[in-house]
């Protein structure tokens, strides 16, 4: 009975010892490249005051996630085995995305951003996407046309914690 235990302990130490890499794998990302618009127009009349632009972006069905400043440098913990981006506060902005994390890429795609890390040179690419329905509701309301996506650039490296 001993050698069994033995055997059966000695196997699931084996099968342990060539599991998967570690669920949980932090990243740290700077950011290389501020997205090109091209050349769009907002408005039809401008703002009176940048308070009222500012209220205007903010409520404006999605064109503040496309318009404010992306921060300089992004942290995410990459959680392999349930598929899921998480922020280091365990919160996600990819909910409902369709996410592929594998040895090659991680990426997530959704509406409104599609998120691809390349896991072999660290680059990010970042794309928030504008719904024509929301463009058509900024025209109507505001006479210009925002533009339909941004892009911008990263360079990750995996992240070790403190302690």
């Amino acid at each position: 009975m001993k050698n069994v235990l033995y055997a059966i302990t000695g196997v699931l130490f084996a099968v342990s010892a060539g599991a998967s890499p570690a669920d949980s794998v932090p990243i740290v990302c700077e950011k290389v490249a501020e997205p090109s618009f091209g050349g769009y127009t907002l408005y039809k009349k401008q703002p009176k005051t940048a308070e009222e632009h500012a209220m205007n972006i903010v409520t404006g069905n999605g064109v503040a996630a496309l318009l404010i400043d992306k921060p300089r440098r992004i942290t995410y913990v990459l959680k392999e085995a349930v598929n899921r981006i998480e922020n280091t506060d365990g919160t996600t902005q990819f909910g409902g995305a369709n996410i592929e994390i594998n040895s090659l890429h991680v990426k997530a795609v959704s509406p409104s951003q599609v998120l691809e890390i390349n896991r072999t040179t660290g680059e990010m690419i970042h794309t928030f996407i504008l719904s024509d329905e929301a463009i058509a509701l900024w025209k109507d309301k505001h006479g210009g046309t925002p533009p339909k996506y941004g892009t911008w650039r990263y360079l990750c490296k995996k992240s070790t914690p403190a302690f």
